[in-house]
């Protein structure tokens, strides 16, 4: 299958006007294709911007060479693989050696049941799953993969559907602290 999208707003110019700069809206594009096919390495993706290649992916079983693709040999290398299980939440993913951080949470990437998420439950597991050794204002990159019941996740919290609210995020919280 090949999805091609061109001229998106040629007749809605009223949405046209919200875009940003092109190389903004290339970002944002950027980062959705690399959340999708971070969840799925068994489908092979290629991103291009008017012909040039931006992004090129092939499918792999093992997600390693996918992010090794997406990230660079260091950010791979760098990964450690992390799983458990409790509660009936499984997480399965990588996060990075302790040495290896960053100053912000946009490189830790959460998926449940396949979505890519924010969730600050999740984000407390990490961090108290890293331990007091971890510097204020740093944080060690992440993709972790939960899976649960769809019925303990409510994914209308936001418009974008991109924050998500569990039943019980004390059990998430702690499933991932587990984990990590």
């Amino acid at each position: 299958t090949e999805v091609v999208v061109r001229d998106l707003f040629f007749n809605t110019p009223a949405r046209k006007k919200f875009l940003r700069s092109r190389a903004t809206e290339e970002k944002h594009i950027a980062e959705m294709i690399t959340n999708i096919s971070l969840a799925h390495p068994e489908i092979g993706f290629e991103l291009t911007f008017d012909g040039r290649p931006f992004l090129s992916s092939p499918a792999a079983k093992d997600p390693v060479p996918r992010i090794r693709a997406l990230f660079g040999r260091d950010y791979a290398d760098a990964m450690i693989p992390v799983s458990g299980s409790e509660h009936g939440i499984t997480v399965n993913g990588f996060i990075a050696r302790r040495s290896f951080t960053r100053p912000t949470r946009m490189e830790q990437r959460i998926f449940v049941n396949g979505r890519p998420v924010e969730s600050q439950a999740v984000y407390r597991g990490i961090r108290e799953g890293c331990g007091p050794t971890l510097d204020k204002g740093r944080y060690q990159p992440c993709i972790l993969f939960l899976s649960l019941d769809p019925s303990r996740v409510d994914v209308n919290v936001h418009p974008a559907k991109r924050e998500v609210r569990f039943s019980s995020d004390y059990e998430v919280t702690g499933s991932v602290r587990s984990a990590v």
